[in-house]
């Protein structure tokens, strides 16, 4: 930590715009050059370069020089195993900008900033509140930069038909317009689906839909405790609360939202839209087959170049009555990576990207809201930024430390549940014990 505090010596906001990071061993690149410093990501390469070629002035630091990084561009699916290799040879990275799931798979080659260095305080004014996922009592682990939150698309036409004028804005809302919006006949075929949802297979964000759904009815999924011991040390413990009881009952949360989630796949239900047999629900949507699709805030470039004749248009995630509004989002964040060089190198990098102006620029290039308060305070030119931004705000993750294993688990949990192999309450109770048991094993790995 004594590291960590030598090159970031103090962090100030001192402007009620723009939050403005001060390290008194970093003076600028107009005065002091800084080592070349090696970043991986996912971002375009194209982009990124763009990024590091309009660097200018910055209104909090002046003159701003990123010609010192080299970006490498990674594939999601092969970058654990490259970055690994990479360390074990000493020619991996000193900074990663990747989405939190990476950061979760990868926790421990990572270098938490402690709050000493940046304040807590200064961070949660900063950064939205589902930003602080990647953070515990040890420090922040990565910073957040974009959110790609869970949206809303319907296609204008189908409701048009249906006399139906607006998205709802509500889940109860929801529940009255799906048969509106439904083509299907007694032998179970879906001619035209209200909306994909009831399956996992088939539906492109089935893990986000269900985890927002649990989200917003109050079950956080995953707790975290932590501990300071005496000798300064922190120990951290996570444990599944899927399955919440209550003398030996499971709380309603999960078993509603499971229940709402599957009743979209059951023939027998009014609300009945969906099926294992179905195309992929981006698919069918693109191609005018589906009223409601539940997609990412990055989907909508893509949606359009692939189909500029649909009449389609975004809104925000519907919501319980009466709650505090939540979506889930995928955050791309900085972070320093253990083992990665030059740390002063990499601290004065991270400084420097994590500027508001370069933020901004990272943020419109991705076409995609960022994660700081401050730029989310601005109005948008086109109409689906808006919803992208406002859902930015408010939206969260849950504390999937074991990403690349949990998703499984929630399929089966569904499968379970809508063949009738179990109850609602033993598909969820069931889960929670092989969520935990993952847990226990990545925190022998701290």
């Amino acid at each position: 930590m004594s590291l960590f505090q030598g090159i970031f010596l103090g962090i100030a906001i001192i402007s009620g715009v723009v939050g403005i990071l001060l390290f008194a061993t970093f003076e600028g690149s107009s005065k002091k050059t800084i080592e070349p410093v090696t970043i991986w990501g996912f971002y375009p390469e194209a982009d990124f370069r763009g990024v590091i070629l309009d660097a200018g002035l910055d209104e909090s630091t002046g003159y701003v020089d990123l010609n010192h990084i080299t970006y490498v561009q990674k594939n999601v699916s092969t970058f654990d195993r490259e970055f690994v290799e990479a360390l074990a040879t000493g020619s991996g990275p000193g900074v990663i900008f990747v989405d939190h799931d990476t950061i979760f798979r990868n926790w421990n080659k990572l270098v938490p900033v402690s709050y000493e260095t940046y304040s807590e305080r200064i961070f949660q004014e900063t950064y939205t509140q589902g930003s602080g996922v990647t953070r515990d009592l040890s420090g922040i682990r990565s910073f957040p930069v974009i959110a790609d939150p869970l949206v809303m698309y319907w296609n204008q036409d189908i409701f048009t038909s249906a006399g139906i004028a607006q998205p709802p804005k509500t889940w109860t809302e929801f529940l009255s317009i799906i048969p509106e919006l439904s083509v299907t006949d007694d032998l179970g075929t879906v001619y035209k689906s209200g909306v994909a949802l009831g399956e996992y297979d088939n539906i492109t964000y089935a893990k986000d839909i269900i985890t927002a759904l649990i989200l917003q009815s109050g079950n956080q999924i995953v707790r975290k405790t932590e501990e300071v011991f005496g000798d300064g040390s922190v120990g951290v413990s996570y444990d599944s609360v899927l399955a919440l009881q209550d003398q030996g009952q499971i709380l309603q949360p999960a078993e509603n939202a499971l229940k709402f989630y599957a009743q979209y796949s059951d023939p027998s239900r009014d609300l009945y839209s969906w099926n294992k047999s179905l195309d992929n629900d981006q698919d069918l949507f693109l191609q005018g087959d589906v009223a409601i699709y539940m997609g990412k805030a990055s989907d909508y470039k893509k949606m359009k170049r692939k189909n500029p004749n649909l009449n389609f248009d975004v809104a925000p995630l519907p919501q319980r009555s009466g709650s505090n509004k939540l979506t889930v989002a995928d955050y791309d964040s900085f972070a320093v990576v253990q083992n990665g060089g030059d740390l002063n190198a990499n601290y004065a990098t991270l400084q420097q990207l994590l500027l508001p102006s370069i933020n901004a620029e990272f943020a419109t290039r991705a076409g995609l809201p960022p994660t700081r308060r401050d730029l989310l305070s601005f109005q948008q030119s086109q109409a689906q930024d808006d919803i992208f931004y406002e859902s930015a705000l408010y939206s969260t993750a849950f504390l999937d430390m074991v990403p690349d294993r949990s998703g499984p688990l929630f399929e089966d949990m569904l499968e379970s549940y809508t063949t009738g192999a179990k109850g609602v309450n033993a598909a969820i109770g069931d889960t929670s014990e092989k969520l935990n048991v993952l847990l226990k094993e990545f925190e022998v790995q701290l």
